[in-house]
């Protein structure tokens, strides 16, 4: 018996040491990682976890009720134009899967000075929001990764706010989206 308290002892302590190291990493990497302008508004650093890095702008630090998300996902094992458009094929169909509508997509092709680029656009949503989704897969220093604008809209029956708001803001955040600097965000990711 003292053998199992000894060693439920030793778990409760194991857990409580990895839950505060958890709780210590974000509050470590948002010293670490400059704010994000993005259309002219800052997004802060909120959150990590297995190359996903989450950014939001001031106001909206619930990660249960944003309205606006930046996503960089550092892709480690993607080093090459034909894995990155593996990664954003595999993005397509999990947007289509989740029964997204899918607004466009397209590749910049490779050039001399430039590695080929992947977009896509697509509204994602269940019952009680809709998502405007535009992600970027990029190759930067030979790394992969992706750069995603999100915007939500929470409620119900929310097709013609959706639509509205993509009339007046989608074009330029796909604009925004496709020209955001990713090199200094990526070099501050990196651990």
């Amino acid at each position: 018996m003292k053998t199992l308290k000894l060693m439920l002892v030793i778990l409760v302590a194991t857990l409580s040491a990895s839950a505060s190291l958890a709780q210590e990493k974000p509050a470590k990497l948002a010293k670490r990682i400059a704010p994000i302008v993005f259309n002219g508004t800052e997004y802060h650093f909120r959150w990590s976890q297995g190359g996903q890095f989450e950014f939001t702008p001031s106001g909206q630090e619930n990660l249960d009720a944003w309205t606006d998300m930046l996503t960089i996902w550092d892709y480690r094992d993607v080093n090459d134009g034909e894995s990155l458009a593996q990664v954003a094929n595999r993005t397509l169909g999990r947007y289509r899967e989740s029964n997204g509508v899918i607004v466009h997509t397209r590749s910049v092709p490779k050039t001399d000075r430039k590695p080929a680029e992947h977009f896509v656009a697509a509204v994602l949503g269940n019952q009680t929001l809709l998502e405007f989704v535009a992600a970027r897969f990029l190759l930067q220093e030979g790394r992969g990764a992706s750069v995603i604008y999100s915007h939500r809209i929470y409620g119900t029956r929310l097709g013609k706010q959706m639509n509205a708001w993509m009339a007046e803001n989608g074009a330029a955040a796909e604009d925004q989206v496709m020209s955001l600097d990713a090199r200094p965000i990526l070099s501050s990711i990196k651990e």
